[in-house]
């Protein structure tokens, strides 16, 4: 059964509780606070709010869309509505009710329950700590200056991540339907994490792959009707959706995927002075990107043993963080877009590579030093997640003109990404399932 946050702060504040974790849990209810108080003032403070932010990127976009008319407008100076249209008309259905006005506040409010319902979701799958530690947890991530600018700017990160793992807990309990509404939505949002159909498939769940493209088909498809031009409006999708993968806006140091890193490297743009002027290098670069996200899946998850098993299997829950994480890591490090608050989709690898750990035996079929070094790596790229401010490389009005070191530094989020990835992919190969599973049915 689930535990809600307040069943957490209950049992951490006992007062036969270990001191130090009621000290932990007390800190942690104090640090929630901050950030959640932070939040609405920097919002109470902007006048003009939601203005300026992917806020409003929505409600113009929903705007056009519950008029019939295509929201992927391209307007100068400001970046365009980039996902598929069904959350645009999600937003466009509350706003007949809210009004377009500042009520959207109850987003940012409804984010911060997100992100408590994803730190008990995490806890169904297993503990790593203490109650009390747990929050205290929470409550630096809630301080972050990347859950900060999410909540502030409505972004939808936190509930992507909800949905997965909101989705993978239905499937890890035989609830496929369910499991496939929450994934679709994900898709159907964020394309790129479409990558989990592969690891559905590769776990051998054909009956949840199956249906969870089934819904993300209707959701993906059925919004797009309602513009007055479909057409128009799939061909806006698709350059509003490349506008910032593409040069020269994909040089930006804030996208910071191998491809963009070699972008900045070999291609001449506003925001870097290459190396050298080669553009092909380029090209090679993002192509063995993609070569080597598909070899990393392929050994982490396809090719590792007991797949041989003629029962649908998913492995246990901490596997199974572990190789969802993975997926999502390789997807953002090798694809055409990582920028600094995707990382919060990594979460996953991190909670699943320090459950491995804990509940991996002394033997050396269980990996127990790998999955502490892949935990390791995790750690190292979830670090800006405990910083109230980030430096100004990866976070900057304006962008500076990199030179030198400085175009390594700004890929630096999707080297160590990649490189967590090859370190949960040993894990997993050398892991041998024996135990601990659960049926996906068919």
């Amino acid at each position: 059964m689930l535990r809600t946050p307040n069943d957490l702060a209950g049992r951490a504040l006992a007062t036969g509780g270990n001191r130090s974790e009621t000290l932990a849990g007390f800190a942690g209810l104090a640090l929630m606070a901050i950030g959640i108080i932070s939040v609405m003032l920097m919002i109470a403070r902007q006048t003009n709010w939601p203005s300026g932010t992917d806020m409003q990127v929505y409600l113009d976009a929903a705007r056009l869309l519950v008029h019939g008319q295509n929201p992927y407008v391209i307007v100068e100076s400001a970046d365009p509505y980039p996902y598929p249209p069904f959350f645009a008309l999600l937003v466009g259905i509350i706003s007949q009710i809210l009004g377009y006005g500042k009520l959207w506040i109850l987003w940012p409010c409804l984010s911060i329950g997100l992100v408590l319902g994803c730190v008990t979701l995490f806890r169904s799958f297993g503990r790593i700590m203490p109650d009390g530690w747990l929050l205290f947890v929470t409550g630096l991530i809630l301080c972050s200056r990347v859950i900060r600018s999410d909540l502030f700017h409505g972004q939808i990160n936190i509930l992507i991540l909800f949905a997965v793992l909101l989705g993978l807990r239905y499937f890890l309990n035989g609830a496929i339907t369910r499991g496939a509404v929450a994934w679709a939505l994900v898709f159907v949002c964020k394309p790129f994490m479409g990558v989990l159909i592969f690891y559905l498939l590769c776990r051998k769940g054909w009956r949840a792959a199956a249906l969870t493209v089934s819904v993300a088909a209707v959701l993906f498809i059925g919004p797009f009707l309602l513009i007055n031009n479909a057409i128009e409006g799939v061909r806006g999708w698709l350059a509003a959706s490349t506008f910032l993968t593409m040069l020269p806006m994909a040089a930006r140091p804030d996208h910071q995927s191998l491809p963009a890193l070699a972008k900045r490297l070999f291609v001449e743009n506003p925001f870097s002075v290459p190396w050298i002027d080669a553009p092909v290098a380029a090209q090679v670069v993002s192509v063995l990107a993609a070569a080597l996200a598909v070899l990393v899946f392929l050994v982490a998850i396809a090719f590792r043993p007991g797949l041989e098993n003629a029962q649908h299997r998913i492995p246990e829950a901490g596997l199974a963080l572990a190789e969802v994480g993975l997926t999502i890591g390789i997807a953002l490090s090798c694809g055409p877009l990582l920028e600094g608050d995707h990382l919060i989709l990594i979460w996953p690898a991190l909670y699943g590579a320090v459950l491995c750990a804990q509940r991996a035996g002394p033997d050396p079929e269980t990996s127990r030093g790998r999955w502490i070094v892949a935990a390791a790596m995790w750690c190292t790229v979830f670090w800006v997640f405990a910083l109230p401010k980030l430096p100004y490389i990866l976070a900057s009005v304006t962008w500076p003109v990199l030179k030198g070191p400085e175009i390594l530094m700004s890929g630096w989020n999707g080297i160590l990404v990649f490189l967590a990835c090859l370190a949960t992919s040993s894990a997993l190969r050398a892991r041998v399932d024996r135990a601990g599973v659960r049926q996906l049915a068919s």
